[in-house]
């Protein structure tokens, strides 16, 4: 009798201190949660305004950016800008103001499908009025220069979220206009793929973020 009361009393005091669990804790033990599926890789900005002591990568980005705002972009319908500090402006009757976004997601660097490195940036004209024409434009980078390559239209006054150069592809996530929309306020989230093929970016996908269905083309 005496040996079955020291067994309980040592299996309570294991059990009190972790060391051996009850029955009524092991019945209802937790099984391992899964790992959860890999995010998608996050799209890389640098505030290059900012006076930390800035990191290697930080000031290789930034520097890549600088040349970025200080070239000479074609623009479809508007003509050349020639951009100083991200900035483009001509004075004449109508106007056009042309700037270079930078904020988070808007500029990315990557490799495109002929596995020669690039940037992307996003050029916002406008030539009087209300209207702001979001451009996508591409450059091609050798030894830390910059070569314009091709510009497209993204739209009017739509709202740009990301941009990242993702398998050779340009992957651009985006507010635009759906069917029902008036041209101040989209509502539509949209994902486009585009690619450089020769001196053009041609649009190969766009897909509706909501839905993840195809987008039918309405142009």
């Amino acid at each position: 009798m005496r040996s079955r009361l020291q067994c309980l009393t040592i299996g309570t005091t294991l059990s009190i201190i972790g060391l051996v669990s009850p029955p009524a804790l092991q019945a209802q033990a937790l099984p391992v949660a899964p790992r959860p599926a890999p995010a998608e890789e996050e799209p890389v900005w640098h505030n290059c305004l900012t006076r930390e002591v800035w990191r290697p990568e930080k000031q290789a980005w930034c520097r890549r950016v600088e040349v970025l705002k200080n070239l000479t972009y074609d623009l479809p319908q508007f003509g050349t800008a020639a951009l100083t500090n991200g900035e483009y402006e001509k004075n004449t009757v109508a106007g056009l103001r042309v700037n270079l976004l930078n904020r988070p997601y808007t500029i990315a660097f990557g490799k495109l499908a002929d596995g020669t490195e690039a940037a992307a940036v996003i050029l916002v004209a406008n030539s009087g009025g209300t209207g702001n024409f979001v451009h996508l434009a591409v450059a091609r980078e050798q030894e830390t220069r910059f070569t314009p390559i091709a510009t497209t239209l993204l739209g009017e006054r739509v709202n740009l979220e990301a941009i990242q150069i993702l398998n050779g592809q340009i992957q651009v996530d985006l507010i635009s206009h759906g069917p029902n929309d008036a041209v101040c306020c989209p509502t539509q989230p949209l994902r486009q793929v585009y690619v450089l093929a020769g001196d053009r970016l041609t649009l190969v996908s766009e897909t509706d973020r909501t839905t993840a269905q195809a987008v039918p083309a309405l142009y």
